[in-house]
């Protein structure tokens, strides 16, 4: 910062967590676009130069792009082989593949509302993004959750890439270990619902966001301890009977096996959890 007047370094006093601390930082921006980079993870020196001239040629609102570099194992990771079992859960992976270096619109192709809801790895057009804010409850996590689905509920124009630039890092303690944060996850979740509500996308679409919604809970069926499996399987049975009576789902977007669980959900909560214990804990007593 010392020696280039670009840099800010805001120091705070006490820790206003990932959601106010990200909101301050848009505020402050002054250049054409604004990047996320969470404090554990890096990036290629080329990432924003290269994002932001896919943003400027296309004249987008957001540059997404669908590969990322997984520090673990120093692989790039694609939406072929999406670390988050997207080919497992979506039926249409192919869309999403075959847009790549294409500038889309959400209504047309809801596909995408399908991908991670991560903000990073994303470039947003400054004076798009800035009265698009996230949650700032505090000392909450996962506040990324409902403000991916606001923007991309938002662009009329997205530009995708596949370019593996950012450095995705998972250690043991990170802020993807569950156990304790549920209620966050149950917050942006419940912030996403009252948005789609409030800006009344196409029943299309709000149908692909209800998916998504699905995958955001049942991506973390196996990341929670046995201990809160329960209270997340009953969260899920209660999101999945709004979404279904507010027709914003179409389970038909999914994969067969995702379109038995929800059922199942729907159905049986209490079966359905003892299939995952059977799942993910068969050797635990």
């Amino acid at each position: 910062a010392a020696k280039d007047p670009r840099i800010v370094v805001v120091n705070r006093e006490t820790n206003h967590g990932y959601g106010s601390s990200v909101n301050l930082g848009i505020s402050m921006a002054k250049g054409e676009a604004v990047g996320i980079v969470d404090s554990d993870d890096c990036i290629t020196p080329d990432m924003f130069q290269y994002m932001f001239d896919a943003m400027q040629k296309s004249s987008s609102d957001i540059v997404l792009n669908t590969s990322y570099i997984d520090c673990n194992t120093n692989l790039p990771k694609g939406v072929s082989t999406y670390s988050y079992g997207l080919s497992d859960i979506v039926k249409n992976t192919a869309a999403i593949s075959s847009m790549v270096g294409e500038t889309i619109n959400i209504n047309k192709v809801p596909d995408f509302l399908l991908v991670p809801c991560m903000p990073w790895n994303r470039l947003y057009r400054r004076e798009f993004i800035k009265n698009i804010k996230f949650l700032e409850t505090p000392g909450a996590s996962y506040q990324d959750i409902s403000f991916s689905f606001k923007a991309l509920l938002e662009t009329k124009s997205i530009h995708i890439t596949n370019k593996p630039l950012y450095c995705y890092r998972r250690y043991s303690g990170s802020s993807t270990t569950v156990d304790g944060k549920l209620q966050a996850i149950y917050d942006e979740v419940g912030e996403t619902i009252s948005y789609i509500k409030k800006v009344e996308p196409s029943k299309r679409v709000a149908a692909y966001v209800g998916c998504a919604i699905y995958i955001v809970i049942a991506f973390h069926f196996q990341r929670v301890s046995k201990k809160y499996l329960a209270n997340l399987v009953y969260y899920a049975h209660q999101t999945l009977s709004q979404l279904k009576n507010d027709d914003i789902i179409n389970i038909g977007i999914l994969q067969q096996g995702c379109q038995n669980d929800i059922l199942s959900i729907l159905n049986n909560p209490e079966a359905f959890l003892l299939q995952l214990y059977g799942r993910y804990y068969r050797s635990c007593s």
